[in-house]
């Protein structure tokens, strides 16, 4: 166990420099408490001094920053479709993000929104808002945004209708974004991230810092329901960011959120994910 006095020197000064990781208290010690060596007590530090944690206050202000962005690319005249990345009916951090952006753009009539990728693509929708923003609080790898894109675009290929594609994202990985980029789209994200660790060091270092984490990632319990542990994060995204009281992304360590240790008892994490 990690020596008590040790532990609150460090919370103390994480917590004048973040507030929020307050909250947090009980779950950072049983993450410290997790730690054999310096090594595992270095790498749980730094994630967690490096953790992004966003407010639904600080949500709304980044969403007034997304429709001015909106706002920006059609004009006044111009017919634009504002859409969720959801695909189906699960709960969906897109879903709650347009319906909190919904009366920042009442005003906007030329904008319309949609709650997920297929109420879009429906018969007369994609003709008459053939210029859209795909959106979305969060990406790690793109993978999810190229995805929709193409599902998008081949259902307005067979319908021979030209698209005009942005993507517009309040937080993304910066390799996810390249990504994206790199398949010819306008991408927007609000505030790029970091990979938790490879974005922060390079060589040894980083070699030595991969190897901590994953021996932490030893005391998961290895799979849940028959899906396995995503080793540092889904994609190996390393993402260290989540909306408070929300469902976090599967892109974060799962140290933070796999619910389950080795011997199948229930954490107490930082972030909570309702599926896996």
């Amino acid at each position: 166990m990690v020596a008590q006095k040790l532990i609150h020197e460090w919370l103390f000064h994480t917590f004048l420099n973040n507030e929020i990781l307050s909250e947090f208290e009980g779950q950072i010690i049983d993450l410290l408490n997790m730690c054999s060596t310096d090594g595992e007590i270095d790498v749980v530090k730094h994630t967690i001094e490096k953790l992004n944690v966003m407010t639904y206050d600080q949500m709304h202000l980044h969403l007034i920053e997304m429709a001015k962005y909106a706002s920006n690319i059609c004009g006044d005249e111009e017919n634009i479709a504002i859409v969720a990345m959801a695909y189906d009916s699960a709960a969906d951090g897109s879903q709650l993000l347009v319906q909190m952006l919904k009366p920042i753009i009442r005003n906007k009539k030329n904008i319309k929104i949609f709650n997920s990728v297929p109420s879009y693509v429906k018969k007369g929708k994609l003709e008459t808002y053939p210029k859209f923003i795909l959106v979305d609080d969060f990406s790690g790898t793109g993978n999810t945004v190229l995805n929709r894109l193409k599902y998008i675009e081949d259902t307005a290929l067979d319908r021979g209708i030209v698209l005009t594609p942005h993507v517009c994202l309040i937080f993304g990985m910066e390799k996810a974004k390249r990504k994206i980029v790199e398949n010819g789209y306008d991408v927007h994200f609000l505030r790029e991230l970091k990979a938790g660790i490879s974005g922060y060091f390079n060589g040894n270092e980083l070699v030595q810092k991969i190897a901590s984490m994953k021996r932490l990632e030893g005391q998961l319990a290895p799979e849940i329901d028959g899906k396995k542990v995503p080793s540092l994060g889904y994609g190996e995204a390393e993402a260290l960011h989540f909306v408070q009281n929300a469902n976090a992304p599967n892109s974060n360590f799962p140290i933070f959120w796999w619910p389950f240790d080795v011997n199948n008892m229930e954490r107490n994490t930082i972030m909570v994910r309702a599926e896996l």
